[in-house]
């Protein structure tokens, strides 16, 4: 069979799967050619025109892997060379490279620069992982499903495959090139926290979750049972995020629930395909028969998916020889048709719906999708996630593993499920008013443009509900299977036909339901007149251009003009922009009378994390056209636009004084904090500790600053290394993050482990003085920061040392200096000297603000006190420039061929101090 070699991969931190290890000899040094051969082979997306996007995906990931490098490379027309430079530490290194006409010529190419940058950053970065970021890139640049499993995921990764594992609850995956949750799983931290299928996460903790792969989510998002995480999300259309505090658990799912919904219907979930489900199911299944159903609500709302042959054997009890699956692939040998066969026990004939959701997805797309094809069942709900590919997991001699997209899933009737989805043949599109706005989860143009023969749109309010409540998608269910009809025709081969018998009927729960989202508005008209929109039109004006700060509620007026001899009644203005902060949002203004004009305000909300932009909003005029419950259109009467430009005021960061101790009874590095006062208003402000090293234990990690834009504020933590651990660098970050408005800058910290190995106290202060040298650190490291300077000649005393430092301890405050800078003196000089006076010196992250834009270019000043080290600049997530400086301020203007639609402008600046900040800007550029 099979089922063995398939494997649905997710992704996320929820994995199901049965799969093949496939042992090849490998090595860490072999993973980019090795990822290459496997593409070549097996891969199903990979098309051979694909090489150079592969290797310029490759390119990037080198880019981003350190602030210090950037490679670029053009094609020299004489004889088809490619030449890259590779700017590294203020220098210029020429690279000659193969023309990469081929994925292995473009592999070579890749396997070279690595080599040179791992020479360039071998005292700088911690560069083992540095190839098999590069593979990872290359294999997500043919599917976003492809990737690479380093060696220390490998075994968490085995774990999950079993479906017990320590994490959040969620199943991620990359949609519309966003980071989105596929599904909560029920009865884990995150359903029970509130997070939804379809919410798209914008931070993980402090960390913007834009433009990171599901490699490095997912890498984020693991973590210890016990311990805590933030996820901030954007829902739908809505204008603010949503934070979720969230404490890991080990991940535990109850494979299958049922009940009796009324005497005659009975009603199943799967929560997911695992190894025992078929079983499960039909036990359920028979004691429900038991009890006397008719008819069954089979429910896959939130099922990520599982076992390819669990879905195929529960498809199967509904379904007489009937293709269920598809499978083709690149190999002819992945080219399987999975057809139902019989089986032992009785098959289950009766009426049959299926609920699905956009966290339904890969085998619950099987099951649907077979259903619906094979005309079995009617399906309600949401359009499914889109997931139908099939993954192959290859081990490595070093431990690490390839998985590669190797087919895809087809529905019967060859339909694609891979990012389409299954769509019911009864849609629920969710809505809720705001402050006079109605916001649908979805794009509603798109949704209701998508209607096929026989499918219903009906629009429904968004609600929260009680566990013991049933659903919209419930209650419409039981009304199906408990009409007159269903004991008059049959369910099989025939789904279609009965949909239209007990359309009536499906059309009063439309009207119920649709005017139960409407009724929020106040004053909208349930029983407007039908108007014929073809002959009505208007045209709306406005100011053309309007100026916004983020955090700022403004008021736009609009003048709109009714051209038409009739009423434009319930009328709405419905925005469309890039920026998801002003898209798809109807703002209710009721009736336009015929032949007038009429004067509303467009009240515009910005959130205070917006960052500086231009940005288009287009306006229409709209209105619900509703003559048709089942089938909701959207009459359209006259549109404009409107350039915003939003401006991000510069943030006031808190200055950081910082120093390092060794609590020796703990065993511990004891880390302190001092932070003088913003001018920010600081409701959500933070101190936070994090390593990407996961033995170090941290004491604690988050800090809230409730009162820093009052006063200073100070704190500490501890950071303990387990005794087994063999480290070089003991590497955490220490980040300030103001949630509100997304401003935050790191200041990242690196000891060498020997050095703090070797600290010991001295039993009675020692005295030295300060030869040459004039700096003092805050920790026992010459490459962190400097706090402040002494006189030479200037006498300290030493409480304890290491290799190369010595440790002053001073009231409220350490400070280390090196031994080449100091000199011992005996106890009787002492006097001869004067003590030294050190000032507690501090720091903040350099400044970066966008001095002018347009669609042709754009001019970025970046300024800090302690004076530059290095710039990187990103244009959609792509650098494309770096540069070095000492300076304490630096203004660059840049001209690049923009693409069409909105741009992200990212700059990165790190100081001598090595504190380092970001800061986006957006461009929109408009050819309409």
């Amino acid at each position: 069979m099979l089922f063995k070699k398939i494997f649905h991969f997710f992704l996320l931190l929820f994995i199901f799967c049965s799969f093949s290890l496939v042992s090849l000899a490998d090595s860490k040094n072999q993973i980019i050619s090795k990822s290459t051969s496997y593409i070549l082979k097996n891969s199903y997306f990979f098309e051979k025109d694909d090489h150079l996007e592969i290797f310029n995906a490759g390119i990037d990931s080198i880019n981003n892997f350190s602030e210090d490098i950037l490679v670029k490379y053009k094609k020299n027309n004489i004889g088809g060379l490619f030449k890259a430079k590779i700017y590294s530490n203020g220098k210029e290194l020429d690279v000659v490279l193969k023309n990469p006409r081929n994925l292995r010529y473009a592999a070579i190419n890749l396997n070279k620069i690595v080599s040179i940058v791992e020479s360039e950053l071998q005292l700088k970065e911690d560069i083992d992982l540095l190839r098999y970021i590069v593979a990872n890139s290359m294999l997500q640049a043919v599917d976003e499903y492809s990737g690479v499993i380093e060696p220390e995921e490998m075994d968490q990764f085995m774990v999950e495959t079993k479906g017990s594992f320590g994490g959040l609850g969620i199943v991620i995956g990359i949609k519309n090139n966003q980071l989105t949750v596929i599904s909560p799983i029920d009865n884990t931290p995150a359903y029970s926290a509130g997070v939804k299928a379809n919410d798209v996460i914008k931070r993980i903790d402090s960390l913007d979750a834009e433009g990171l792969s599901l490699h490095q989510a997912i890498k984020l998002l693991r973590g210890e049972k016990g311990t805590p995480i933030s996820i901030s999300i954007q829902r739908g259309n809505e204008e603010t995020l949503r934070k979720f505090e969230i404490i890991r658990d080990i991940i535990k799912i109850e494979s299958i629930e049922s009940k009796k919904l009324s005497t005659k219907t009975g009603y199943i979930k799967i929560n997911s395909f695992q190894l025992n489900s078929y079983t499960e199911f039909v036990e359920h299944l028979n004691k429900l028969r038991e009890n006397g159903i008719n008819g069954l609500v089979l429910d896959l709302r939130g099922n990520p998916g599982g076992l390819l042959d669990q879905s195929i054997k529960i498809s199967n009890i509904f379904l007489e020889n009937k293709l269920i699956v598809s499978t083709r692939g690149k190999d002819s040998r992945m080219d399987i048709d999975f057809f139902s066969e019989n089986i032992f026990g009785a098959k289950y004939n009766g009426p049959l719906i299926v609920l699905i959701d956009n966290g339904s997805a890969s085998a619950s797309e099987i099951v649907a999708g077979a259903l619906k094809n094979n005309n079995r069942a009617i399906v309600i709900g949401e359009n499914s996630f889109g997931k139908g590919t099939v993954q192959e997991v290859y081990q490595q001699d070093d431990g690490a593993a390839i998985k590669l997209t190797i087919a895809e899933y087809l529905n019967p009737k060859n339909y694609k499920v891979h990012e389409n989805g299954v769509r019911p043949h009864i849609q629920f599109i969710k809505g809720k008013v705001e402050n006079k706005k109605l916001i649908f989860t979805k794009n509603l143009d798109e949704e209701l443009a998508s209607k096929n023969e026989r499918n219903f749109n009906i629009l429904i309010l968004d609600e929260e509900l009680n566990e013991e409540d049933d659903d919209k998608a419930l209650k419409l269910s039981k009304k199906i299977l408990e009409s007159p009809f269903i004991e008059k025709i049959s369910f099989i081969d025939n789904v279609d036909n009965y949909l239209m018998l007990v359309e009536s009927q499906i059309n009063n729960e439309a009207l119920e339901y649709t005017s139960e989202l409407f009724r929020e508005l106040k004053d909208y008209n349930d029983n407007e007149k039908r108007i014929d929109s073809s002959n009505s039109s208007a045209s709306l004006k406005s100011d053309t251009q309007i100026d916004l700060s983020s955090g700022s509620n403004q008021d736009i007026s609009i003048t709109i003009h009714n051209t038409s001899e009739i009423d434009i009644e319930n009328a709405f203005i419905q925005t469309k922009s890039e920026n998801k902060a002003l898209d798809n949002r109807f703002i209710y203004i009721g009736n336009v009378k015929k032949l007038s004009e009429r004067k509303v305000l467009l009240p515009i909300k910005i959130p205070r994390w917006a960052e500086t932009s231009k940005e288009y909003i287009g306006i229409k005029l709209v209105r619900f056209n509703l003559n048709n419950r089942l089938n909701p259109k959207l009459d359209e009467f006259g549109q404009s636009k409107i350039l915003v430009n939003i401006r991000k005021a510069d943030y006031d960061f808190p200055k950081l004084f910082y120093y390092v101790d060794f609590d020796i009874k703990n065993g511990a590095i004891e880390v302190n904090f001092k932070l003088e006062k913003t001018k920010e208003k600081c409701e959500k402000c933070y101190l936070k500790v994090y390593s990407k090293n996961k033995a170090l234990i941290i004491k604690k990690r988050n800090f809230e600053l409730l009162k820093i834009g009052n006063e200073n504020w100070s704190g500490k933590t501890l950071i303990k290394i387990p005794p087994e651990e063999k480290l070089k660098t003991v590497d955490f970050i220490i980040r300030y993050h103001d949630e509100n408005t997304n401003d935050f800058f790191d200041k990242k910290i690196t000891l060498n482990f020997d050095e703090i190995n070797s600290f010991k106290m001295h039993n009675k202060k020692k005295a030295y003085i300060i030869k040459d040298n004039q700096k003092i650190f805050s920790e026992p490291s010459f490459a962190q920061t400097i706090l402040s300077q002494t006189k030479n000649g200037n006498l300290v005393f030493s409480s304890g040392e290491t290799n190369n430092f010595i440790l002053i301890k001073e009231e409220g405050a350490n400070y280390w200096l090196p031994k080449n800078s100091i000199e011992k003196i005996f106890n009787e000089e002492v006097p001869k000297f004067i003590k030294a006076k050190i000032i507690e010196g501090s720091d903040s992250p350099p400044k970066i603000s966008l001095i002018k834009s347009n669609e042709d270019n754009f001019s970025i000043l970046v300024e800090d006190k302690s004076r530059l080290r290095i710039i990187n600049y990103f244009i959609n997530d792509k650098k494309v420039d770096i540069k070095q400086t000492n300076l304490i301020s630096d203004e660059s203007t840049f001209k690049f061929d923009l693409d069409s639609g909105r741009n992200k402008i990212s700059i990165l600046a790190i100081d001598s101090n090595e504190f380092k900040t970001y800061k986006n800007f957006y461009i929109t550029k408009d050819e309409s």
